[in-house]
């Protein structure tokens, strides 16, 4: 879990594994204060990644037409 430390403008001070760390203010739910924990969850969107493999793959043919 990720502990909210203090809020500091639009950046957000939390805390995770006894280390600090900077992460947009808007990353957080609304409402979210301090002292608050936070369960995060990170996923590959592999469509997304499917689809900027393929631009990426196109630009570089385009490069070398």
């Amino acid at each position: 879990m990720i502990i909210i430390d203090r809020f500091e403008g639009e950046i957000v001070v939390v805390e995770y594994e006894e280390k600090f760390y900077n992460i947009p203010r808007t990353w957080l739910p609304v409402g979210a204060k301090e002292g608050d924990l936070v369960a995060v969850t990170i996923a590959v969107d592999e469509e997304a990644s499917a689809r900027r493999r393929e631009d990426m793959e196109r630009q570089v043919n385009d490069l070398f037409e």
